[in-house]
């Protein structure tokens, strides 16, 4: 153990982290030779919004499309509900976008519950079918959907800071990442 530089007082837990140099130094998380360290702190915070499935539908900020949309264009958006909906096409969950045939470039905010693999496959298989597919999703970098069809098939932005989806007066309790299927 070490103690914390943050001025805190307390002491570091060693925990074994595979992409290290994704990490950033803050209060509660230092990168040491390969090693995440956590504070104690870090364990009493309430977590339980992170592993729970109280909303799967986190609107697009407006500011972060409004960009987007100045370098991509985006001309359907395949997973929207009609009072949020990004483009003049979009698809609802009545039409099931993950049923329809995508067509030039899309933009994709897809419900964060369990069927968001399937969502992020789709966009995949869609970039053979000269699509590029822009995707806000949660960092998950842990999950077999981000194993298979992510890395090394996709473009990865990861977002600063956390963002604040729809109405909400507080930032999401997770970080987000852009991923951008390029047409092939």
């Amino acid at each position: 153990m070490q103690n914390c530089r943050c001025g805190r007082g307390a002491y570091y837990f060693r925990l074994r982290l595979w992409l290290t140099e994704a990490l950033t130094p803050c209060d509660c998380v230092r990168s040491i030779g390969g090693h995440a360290w956590l504070s104690p702190y870090f364990f009493d915070m309430d977590t339980s919004v992170h592993f729970s499935a109280q909303t799967c539908v986190w609107p697009t900020p407006d500011s972060l499309f409004d960009a987007l949309e100045k370098e991509f264009g985006f001309t359907l958006d395949v997973c929207s509900l009609p009072e949020n909906a990004k483009c003049s096409q979009f698809f609802t969950p009545d039409d099931d976008g993950l049923l329809q045939n995508w067509h030039g470039v899309v933009w994709c905010n897809p419900p964060y519950g369990n069927r968001i693999g399937d969502w992020v496959e789709k966009a995949y298989r869609e970039s053979h079918n000269c699509v590029t597919t822009v995707m806000l999703l949660p960092v998950r970098t842990d999950t077999r959907w981000f194993h298979n069809w992510v890395i090394g098939k996709a473009e990865i932005r990861f977002l600063k800071g956390r963002l604040k989806f729809g109405d909400a007066t507080n930032s999401a309790p997770f970080p987000s990442m852009l991923i951008v299927y390029h047409r092939r």
